[in-house]
């Protein structure tokens, strides 16, 4: 049988090696980054070509991970580390050799296995971090490709005291039956309220003071007034201010904007105002089944409600061309959100670990005189070479040691 594996650098070997290149990556990428746009405004998700590249990512990651265990099990094993010359060569044999071992240990290195020398290794859970952390990826992907298959988003619109037992698909383009009935019982709007600019004047000079900026409901001090104003209302139609001056005794007197405020000599103006659109939108949605009201939630943006498996968004309110208002929902199925969460949390969990915890490899090979020590390390080889040092620092300076350098 022909061993495709090793044959000259083609076969097996060849093509796992361009499924785990880091163009296709960057491509694959790029393509989701295009889809995600389109998905603002178009259902995609559930398209055959979308899942064609979450199953290629898939893949990607899949080589991209086994083409790094073979380097990783020869880091582990101490392989890599004997393919470098030694950093140090200490005198002393077995004596001296059992020395070196009790200060790599106190240095927190441990014994692994291992035929050539002794070898000794820290920090092995890094690569565990690492390939977690592709797996995580890996369910990301599956996740998101069973939410693909078995999931779906529609959209309704339901008259406000109204109900639907429908919603229109748009995985297969037409309408489908609710195994309920959805009503929307109330709708309600929370109004911003008014941003006011106001003016103080003088009544007998008419000289303009101050201009304070505030909101309806907003409470101010006024320079010339002891105590504070509270701002009431405000007419956008009219432009008509009133508040309410709560002097520092207690007591209230009412104020109107452009007449004095009390006899203090002083008016307030409203100089310039912007009404912003509503704050909030609640829609009182209920669920139902045989005449039983099964649920009821008040639906805001952001804040949607769940119920067997299904989730009701508000992504749209109005009223149609008679004047009824009217509530747009966002029905979503997505049986796999909870490991596309958990694949991201994980995912970035054991990357960031990853990221703290470096593998060095030490290995001790002794020729009788002398015990050479190899190192191999992942990340900042030059910082390995160091806590290496500052381990062993009681044997660098030795007459017959043979030089330490970390540019192997």
């Amino acid at each position: 049988m022909t061993d495709i594996w090793h044959e000259g650098g083609s076969g097996m070997k060849m093509f796992v090696k361009r499924l785990a290149s880091l163009r296709l990556t960057l491509a694959v990428m790029l393509l989701f980054a295009a889809a995600a746009a389109a998905g603002t405004f178009m259902d995609i998700y559930h398209s055959w070509w979308f899942r064609g590249l979450l199953l290629l990512l898939s893949v990607n990651m899949l080589s991209c991970m086994v083409t790094r265990l073979p380097a990783i099990f020869s880091s582990l094993k101490g392989d890599a580390a004997l393919r470098r010359r030694p950093l140090l060569r200490i005198p002393g044999g077995r004596d001296r050799e059992q020395s070196l071992v009790s200060d790599l240990t106190a240095a927190g290195y441990r014994r692994r296995g291992g035929t050539d020398g002794k070898v000794f290794s820290r920090g092995a859970a890094g690569y565990v971090f690492t390939i977690a952390g592709h797996l995580s990826l890996l369910v990301i992907m599956a996740s998101a490709m069973i939410g693909s298959y078995m999931g779906f988003i529609g959209t309704q619109r339901v008259p406000v005291g109204d109900f639907t037992d429908t919603y229109f698909n748009w995985k297969i383009m037409a309408d489908a039956p609710l195994p309920f009935r959805l009503s929307v019982i109330d709708f309600k709007k929370v109004p911003n309220p008014v941003a006011l600019k106001i003016g103080v004047r003088e009544t007998k000079t008419g000289r303009k003071g101050k201009v304070i900026t505030t909101h309806v409901s907003g409470d101010l001090k006024v320079p010339g007034l002891d105590g504070r104003v509270r701002i009431l209302s405000f007419d956008v139609e009219k432009k008509i201010l009133k508040a309410m001056w709560v002097k520092g005794n207690g007591d209230r007197i009412p104020v109107r904007g452009g007449e004095e405020v009390g006899d203090s000599g002083l008016a307030l103006v409203p100089v310039a105002f912007a009404a912003f659109p509503e704050k909030q939108a609640s829609a009182q949605t209920a669920i139902s089944r045989d005449g039983s009201v099964l649920v009821t939630a008040d639906i805001e943006v952001n804040h949607p409600l769940r119920f067997e498996g299904l989730s009701f968004y508000m992504t749209d309110y109005g009223t149609d061309p008679f004047g009824h208002p009217y509530v747009g929902y966002q029905i979503v199925k997505d049986p796999a959100r909870i490991g596309v969460w958990a694949g991201c949390v994980f995912f970035l969990f054991f990357m960031t670990a990853s990221l703290f915890v470096k593998h060095r490899c030490v290995v001790l090979v002794g020729d009788g005189e002398f015990t050479a020590v190899h190192l191999s390390s992942r990340g900042d080889r030059e910082r390995a070479v160091d806590e290496l040092k500052a381990a062993l620092s009681r044997f660098i300076h030795l007459d017959d040691a043979e030089g330490f350098s970390g540019h192997d």
